[in-house]
């Protein structure tokens, strides 16, 4: 099953069905709901759901949309499930359990979720700045890399806790709701998890309506970055586990392409999908209309790359 997510159309779309009258011009009615969809357009979505104008494949962790950022957050986590503060944390479980909600409503069966962060200096977010300035051969890069692991080693497991504990909470109550859980691998150092912290959370929550969300794109920094060998190092362990892809390319050290657009080679990805595995094209809106509309048959017809 293939869709889109609402972030390539949001901006451009008045109403949610000014959006889908964008989506069918590229070719898509199946969705992913992510964190800018209006608490205001969810009474169209369900009509449109329940007409069979559209299905909606997933939710992204949160949605509706939050009202208020926190300074120095972002959208995609203004609040955090690993938080030391208690108050925090309260609220990005509450918030959590709404999209759960809001996923129920709608007939999404799965909610895909960023677990947090491990707060340190320099932030993973610092990092990728200096990436994208400095690139990734010069000495100076090796000893910020070095830098950066041994901090994030100091202070994770605490964090690492923290989002044990919220997830647990989170899955029983998914669990109660028929709803999934699927965990997204991140784009920076220090969010949370890596790759054995995957295997710690998956140990220590043994739910059928747990498991992964494997971003292409994010993976691809990763790897271009030193973090991680190849997609197979992820992938493979957790084959049984994936619920979903977002699926985007990259170019250099930026992703979000199309498919088709970037340097990413889509077929290493058909191992371990197949009819049934939702495939959301996470295209954002620099993205061309064009290889947004051909990405659909790129797993369903192997005309990839």
């Amino acid at each position: 099953m293939i869709g889109i997510s609402t972030a390539y159309l949001i901006d451009i779309s008045k109403s949610w069905t000014n959006l889908l009258e964008h989506a069918a011009r590229l070719g898509y009615d199946n969705f992913e709901l992510n964190i800018d969809i209006p608490s205001i357009w969810l009474s169209d979505i369900k009509n449109s759901v329940l007409k069979g104008e559209c299905k909606i494949l997933s939710i992204h962790n949160f949605c509706p949309k939050v009202g208020k950022i926190p300074d120095g957050r972002t959208p995609y986590s203004p609040y955090f499930i690993t938080s030391e503060d208690k108050s925090e944390r309260e609220i990005a479980l509450e918030l959590t359990k709404k999209t759960i909600d809001t996923a129920f409503s709608v007939g999404a069966p799965v909610v895909v979720i960023h677990a947090g962060e491990v707060m340190i200096k320099p932030s993973g977010r610092d990092f990728g700045r200096f990436v994208q300035e400095f690139g990734v051969k010069s000495q100076l890069y090796r000893r910020y890399l070095e830098e950066l692991k041994a901090n994030r080693e100091k202070s994770a497991e605490r964090y690492l806790l923290n989002a044990i504990k919220s997830l647990k909470e989170i899955v029983e109550y998914a669990e109660s709701k028929g709803i999934k859980i699927a965990l997204e691998n991140r784009f920076f150092y220090h969010e949370i998890p890596l790759l054995r912290e995957f295997e710690t959370i998956f140990n220590e929550i043994k739910s059928k309506k747990l498991g992964l969300w494997y971003d292409t794109g994010h993976a691809e920094i990763f790897i271009r970055m030193g973090f991680m060998e190849s997609h197979k190092e992820l992938l493979e362990p957790y084959k049984e586990k994936i619920f979903g892809f977002h699926l985007h390319d990259v170019r250099g050290l930026k992703d979000h392409y199309a498919p088709g657009e970037g340097e990413l080679d889509f077929k290493q990805f058909l191992p371990y999908t197949n009819f049934e595995t939702t495939k959301i094209i996470e295209a954002h809106p620099y993205a061309s209309s064009s290889a947004v509309k051909k990405a659909s048959c790129l797993f369903e017809t192997s005309e990839m790359k």
